[in-house]
């Protein structure tokens, strides 16, 4: 491949250049405006000294740009552009059309980008531009605009939350070299999200297909994932499948499952082959092209406001049809923003039946441990649970459609509609989909606030209710979650710790397990209760000479223990760094 080297004329601010090379390497201290033509299609223009460089316009398609470090100023690209890179500080940032869709590093292209800015600074009007390369050198915050369809960041020291908003698609957004950087808000569609060396990240969210994180990323055992991704790391299903998730945030905020708002850009679109009659949904919507759909939260606005029960029968009509896992997901969603603004239960509730029918009609067969649940894709993120439950609390529906049920009975009668299926089906009840998604949804549930009030009592009824099932507590992996996760000056139950640390007496397991749940109990709690319970396992067999001590100081001093130094703290999770404290044992 030839390389041809450009040298601009001093004083000259505009160049043009038309050449049939290959390849170009340009240098101009005093050029303001590049003008290419005729780089061969995969040819690349070099830039290595362009302190005045503002703008460049490609005129030649699938051309590369590329610079020898982050510009200080402020650089637009003008037209059609298959990759820009830039070495920063020996590291390699890249936008470009194309994103790793598998393991095996299969790639897609994206649509062609129109126009890019390469910029310093985060509130640089968009233009007509496409794409977004960010350097956020000294922020804490980035909001990116609506608008961009490929955005790539770089971040920073201190660099703490990114987010974005609006109603246009992102095709692809990669977020890189942010150490501190905590969380990742994405309220709009994204097909491709990836995040690299970002050690401290404790919260993504969005709607998106792929989401992809590097091994210093993964480190992050605190992390939570929010919204709905159709693939994520394989490793997240672990801890989340272990109850070992250190901070359960709710996956979808309570404003946002009234408003929608999280979905904006995310659009209803209906078949045109379609025969369930859900174009009478578009009837009183004038001058817009369906062809692109509806967004949902102005769909979910239609059917609220409709003073008929048209469209709402039409919008029942199409959630009985064949779905997808994402239309399944919208479904639920608009039936649980629905029942929240006073839309009749009773028909929330059959809309809410023909989805989860739809989502269990699959052509795979079900394994035993999930006979009655929801399915998804095996490395995905989709809380139909939490919004399952959120439609249950307006209801009048009781506890045994959860699965709490008062005797051992099976739920073949209901397996239809119940998306929690039996609790009582395995010896092993956190290794039993069923409570681990029971425990998630209403501790998720309990971090929320202001919902009606027959809502919330009877969500605290329901958490007593976890509080007092046998099974539930016979486990010291779902009682140290209780523990963690659940804020115990919300139980209008009186004796709902002493219960509960007279079941953590009766576990059969080792004394020391009981011990490292107690400490906790007393950390969060400082209950009395567990205080004494400590001295009932303090001569217990297997508990060494250092465990006796920390457990006499605790049970003396309470949590002030803790406060004072004199015992550690205990830290997430429980049963594992208690052995690691006081047993010297690596898991």
């Amino acid at each position: 491949m030839s390389l041809t080297f450009y040298l601009s004329t001093p004083g000259v601010e505009v160049e043009h250049i038309a050449t049939d090379s290959s390849n170009i390497r340009f240098l101009g201290k005093d050029t303001r405006i590049i003008h290419i033509d005729g780089l061969s299609y995969g040819g690349t223009l070099f830039l290595e000294d362009f302190p005045s460089l503002e703008e460049i316009h490609v005129k030649s398609p699938g051309v590369g740009i590329s610079f020898n470090k982050f510009p200080d100023n402020t650089i637009r690209i003008f037209g059609v552009f298959e990759e820009i890179s830039i070495n920063h500080d020996d590291q390699f940032l890249t936008l470009n059309r194309h994103v790793a869709i598998d393991y095996n590093l299969m790639q897609a292209s994206i649509p062609t980008m129109w126009g890019a800015i390469i910029t310093k600074d985060s509130d640089e009007p968009r233009g007509k531009m496409d794409a977004l390369m960010l350097y956020a050198e000294d922020a804490e915050n980035v909001i990116i605009p609506d608008g961009y369809c490929n955005v790539s960041i770089l971040g920073n020291k201190n660099l703490q939350h990114i987010e974005t908003s609006g109603t246009h698609e992102v095709s692809k957004i990669t977020i890189q070299d942010a150490e501190n950087l905590k969380s990742v808000n994405i309220r709009k569609r994204v097909v491709y999200c990836s995040i690299k060396a970002c050690k401290s990240i404790s919260r993504i969210s969005g709607f998106g297909e792929f989401l992809k994180l590097d091994s210093i990323s993964s480190k992050s055992r605190s992390l939570t994932i929010g919204g709905y991704w159709q693939e994520v790391p394989p490793w997240y299903k672990e801890i989340h499948g272990q109850l070992d998730l250190p901070n359960l945030d709710p996956e979808i905020s309570l404003d946002d499952i009234k408003t929608c708002n999280d979905l904006s850009g995310v659009r209803f679109i209906v078949d045109p082959y379609d025969d369930s009659g859900a174009g009478l949904l578009f009837d009183r919507i004038p001058d817009v092209d369906f062809s692109f759909g509806v967004e949902i939260p102005v769909l979910l606005d239609l059917l609220s406001s409709s003073k008929s029960s048209r469209e709402l029968a039409a919008f029942s009509q199409w959630c009985e049809g064949e779905l997808g896992f994402k239309e399944q997901y919208l479904g639920m969603r608009i039936a649980a923003a629905l029942i929240y603004r006073g839309v009749m239960p009773q028909e929330i509730i059959k809309i809410r039946n023909s989805i989860f029918c739809s989502n269990r009609n699959r052509w795979y067969s079900h394994s035993k441990m999930n006979q009655y649940g929801w399915s998804k894709p095996m490395d995905s993120v989709i809380p139909f649970h939490y919004v399952d439950l959120e439609i249950w609390l307006n209801t009048d529906l009781s506890t045994e459609f959860i699965g709490l049920e008062k005797e051992e009975s099976s739920l073949t009668s209901r397996s239809r509609i119940n998306p929690f299926g039996n609790v009582n089906t395995t010896r092993t009840p956190h290794k039993n989909r069923s409570i681990r998604d029971l425990l998630n949804s209403s501790l998720m549930a309990v971090k929320s606030n202001n919902r009606p009030e027959k809502a919330e009592a009877k969500l605290v009824y329901l958490i007593d209710e976890i509080f007092s099932n046998k099974l539930i507590l016979s486990d010291s992996v779902c009682v140290q979650f209780l523990v963690k996760n659940y804020d115990f000056t919300r139980s209008v139950h009186p004796n709902l710790v002493e219960n509960m640390v007279n079941t953590i007496l009766e576990i059969d397991v080792d004394a020391s397990t009981k011990a490292a749940i107690l400490f906790a109990l007393i950390e969060i709690n400082n209950s009395t209760k567990a205080r004494v319970a400590l001295r009932k396992i303090k001569s217990s067999e297997g508990i060494s000479l250092k465990e006796a001590r920390a457990i006499d100081t605790v049970s003396l001093l309470g949590k002030k223990a803790f406060d004072s130094g004199k015992v550690s703290r205990p830290e997430w999770p429980y049963i594992k760094n208690w052995r690691i404290e006081y047993k010297n044992k690596e898991e």
